[in-house]
C-alpha cells in the first residue's frame, strides 16, 4: 500500500491537524501531508505548518468574487498537489460542489459531538458541548463522518463516546473531547478510509 497524500484544511489552531501530522511523523499513519490550505490568514495553525515545512495555502473568502470562484480555486489547488484524501481540522467554510464532485467519499470531517446530535451550521466550537449539557445528557464524544453538501450530514466513519463528570463545564469538556476522543479517533478513521479505498481496487 502507497503512502496516502493528504490536504488538511484549517481556520484555526488546527490542533486535530497537528495530532494527524505526528501520527505521519510516527509512521502511525501511511500518509503524509502534502497541502495545509486556510480560509483565514491569521490561522495559527499555519505558523505550525511552516514550522514543519509543510507547504501551505491560504484561500481566504474575501479574495474571491463569488463563492464558486472560492470552491473552484480550492478544486484547482488540491489537483494541483495530487492529494487523495482532504482532511478538515475545523475548517469552518462549507466545502463547494466542484470539490464534493472532484473527491467524493474522500473528504473528512470530525465534529465534536455525537452525530446526528448537535450537528448542523452554527453548531462549532463549545455550542455542541454547551447543548450536550443543557440537555443533562450523559454522555459526549466525537465523530468522524465524509462530508456532503449538509453540514455534519455525511456517512459516518467512526464515533466515539466518553461520560460527562459531574459538575464538568462546557470548556473542561470540550479539552476532554479532544484530548480524549478527537486526536486519535481521526488518525483511526482515517486509516480506515484508506484500508476501504485499498480494498476497493
Amino acid at each position: 500500500m502507497g503512502t496516502k497524500a493528504l490536504a488538511v484544511l484549517i481556520s484555526g489552531s488546527g490542533s486535530n491537524f497537528k495530532a494527524i501530522h505526528k501520527a505521519c511523523e510516527e509512521g502511525r499513519l501511511n500518509c503524509r501531508i502534502k497541502l495545509v490550505i486556510s480560509d483565514r490568514k491569521g490561522a495559527a495553525g499555519l505558523a505550525y505548518a511552516k514550522a514543519k515545512d509543510l507547504p501551505t495555502k491560504v484561500l481566504a473568502p474575501q479574495d474571491f468574487l463569488t463563492y464558486e470562484a472560492w470552491d473552484s480555486a480550492l478544486k484547482e489547488a488540491l489537483l494541483e498537489a495530487q492529494v487523495d484524501l482532504l482532511i478538515l481540522a475545523g475548517f469552518l467554510r462549507k466545502i463547494g460542489s466542484e470539490v464534493l464532485a472532484a473527491y467524493p467519499e474522500r473528504i473528512l470531517n470530525i465534529h465534536p459531538a455525537l452525530l446526528p446530535k448537535y450537528g448542523g451550521a452554527g453548531c462549532y466550537g463549545l455550542r455542541p458541548h454547551e447543548m450536550a449539557l443543557a440537555n443533562g445528557d450523559e454522555e459526549a464524544g466525537a465523530t468522524v463522518h465524509f462530508v456532503n453538501e449538509v453540514y455534519d450530514a455525511g456517512q459516518i466513519i467512526l464515533q466515539r463516546s466518553i461520560p460527562i463528570r459531574a459538575g464538568e463545564s462546557a470548556e473542561s469538556l470540550q479539552k476532554r473531547v479532544l484530548s480524549e476522543v478527537e486526536w486519535k479517533l481521526y488518525t483511526e478513521a482515517i486509516a480506515k478510509v484508506i484500508n476501504d479505498l485499498e480494498g476497493k481496487k
